[in-house]
């Protein structure tokens, strides 16, 4: 028994194909970030996360609560 009611093929491969960006040019045109705005905040997100990745590494490290805190803050 299928407790989420039908489900068709065409929508199983809608939204794999939208999560895998697999889909067609839709789902290809939600993620470009080759230029623009969105190419500078996918750097700044990667800055944030490896710079946080850092800070807690040290923190743990040191075995300071502070500083992983302090990473928390840090992180996107």
């Amino acid at each position: 028994m299928n407790i989420l009611g039908p489900i068709a093929k065409g929508d199983i491969d809608r939204i794999t194909g939208n999560l895998f960006m697999t889909g067609g040019s839709d789902a290809k045109n939600l993620v470009d970030f080759r230029a623009g705005p969105r190419r500078r905040n996918v750097i700044n997100f990667w800055v944030l996360l490896v710079l946080s990745a850092i800070i807690a590494s040290v923190g743990v490290v040191a075995e300071s609560t502070a500083t992983v805190i302090g990473a928390m803050i840090v992180a996107p």
